[in-house]
């Protein structure tokens, strides 16, 4: 049987790994293609492609963590990526990190400027980024009103009681 047996000399390299994991993922078979993309990891630690692959992998999944952790090593191996720093940004928003997604994206986009996808997500952070303020402005403000109308309330029942005090 030739077929299963290139097909297994295939599995014996990275590339052949990845290549079954490209074909699990546009099945969307996505649990199998990270187990594919994992073996092709470990023959070649030091490809940017397989951790890339994964971090989309997870993406997918929306295993946030996971794939924040392989796009940064996508980017340790390949620092002038824009596919690695855009999915580490991406994934750092979806973790609520904006500060570092920003930092990512920006400084991807300063390798990268005209990149469209990632001038959208830099805008898509800073929005929600200004989103957060107003909801943290908005939560203080609420927290002092109702600290003032505690306090008032203390005071008012503070008068009460000298009141009827006095008019024992």
């Amino acid at each position: 049987n030739l077929t299963k047996s290139s097909s297994a000399a295939a599995m014996a390299t990275a590339d052949g790994w990845k290549q079954k994991g490209n074909e699990h993922f546009k099945r969307k078979e996505f649990e199998e293609a990270i187990a594919a993309y994992s073996e092709a990891i470990k023959l070649q630690p030091e490809e940017c492609a397989y951790w890339l692959n994964r971090c989309t992998s997870y993406r997918q999944l929306e295993r946030w963590d996971l794939a924040e952790s392989d796009a940064a090593k996508a980017l340790q191996l390949d620092p002038t990526n824009a596919k690695a720093a855009y999915g580490r940004s991406l994934c750092l928003q979806r973790l609520q990190r904006l500060k570092e997604a920003l930092e990512v994206c920006e400084a991807g986009l300063a390798r990268q400027a005209e990149n469209k996808a990632m001038q959208q997500l830099r805008n898509d952070i800073v929005h929600e980024m200004k989103q957060e303020e107003v909801r943290a402005r908005k939560a203080a403000e609420a927290a002092e009103a109702a600290a003032q109308k505690k306090a008032e309330t203390k005071a008012a029942a503070r008068r009460r009681d000298s009141d009827s005090s006095s008019s024992d």
